[in-house]
């Protein structure tokens, strides 16, 4: 991602790997909150995403519409367990758009012009 921000042409690109708890486990009450709201992401999105994969695209041949629902509860049951302490790493990259002084002329993009 940070590569295709740099060709674009920003600036000042930053990048940042944190871990995003699921579930309201954690002790601090920030990361508890932000746990809370990710793990109702999570339920809510599990469902849909696991069966369009795993019918689709399951190893060794796609599961079927049953087994999915079924490993879909196990895993809600997982996340729901307070002694499961699941997380997940999230990755926020930030950059600046070039001022015109910053901007440079690339072979790449022939329409952006160096101001002078």
């Amino acid at each position: 991602m940070r590569s295709s921000i740099e060709r674009a042409g920003f600036v000042d690109v930053h990048e940042k790997t944190t871990k995003w708890p699921i579930g309201a486990w954690p002790k601090d009450k920030a990361l508890k909150e932000a746990g809370l709201v990710n793990i109702q992401h999570w339920l809510a999105g599990m469902e849909g995403y696991s069966m369009y994969l795993l019918t689709k695209f399951g190893d060794p041949v796609p599961w079927t519409k049953e087994n999915v629902l079924l490993y879909v509860a196990e895993m809600r049951k997982a996340l729901k367990n307070p002694h499961f302490h699941a997380y997940q790493r999230a990755k926020r990259i930030w950059a600046k758009k070039p001022l015109s002084e910053e901007r440079t002329v690339t072979n790449e993009d022939p329409d952006i012009v160096k101001q002078e």
